[in-house]
């Protein structure tokens, strides 16, 4: 993957500071880097991955993440955890 042409979806909290605490790699191959905030779709917003990887170079960790699959930490302070995402977690 090519840091600079992969598109992601966030919200422009984490585009103001708000640190990324969960990823998603959707099954469509899609990402999302999203706070822990609800999140409207209003507050969404498309920007390249370098951006986000410059702000928080753990997020290299999940470049590799399997379509399917999420990460998750509670804590910048935590490592970050993987798991397959629920057939019904969107639902």
């Amino acid at each position: 993957m090519s840091d600079q042409e992969t598109g992601v979806f966030t919200s422009h909290h984490v585009l103001d500071g708000t640190p990324v605490m969960r990823v998603y790699h959707d099954e469509d191959g899609d990402w999302q880097f999203m706070p822990l905030l609800d999140v409207s779709e209003e507050d969404g917003r498309l920007v390249g991955i370098d951006h986000l990887l410059a702000a928080d170079p753990t997020l290299r960790e999940l470049l590799d993440l399997p379509m399917g699959w999420y990460a998750f930490r509670d804590s910048v302070d935590e490592a970050w955890s993987r798991e397959k995402m629920p057939e019904d977690m969107w639902s």
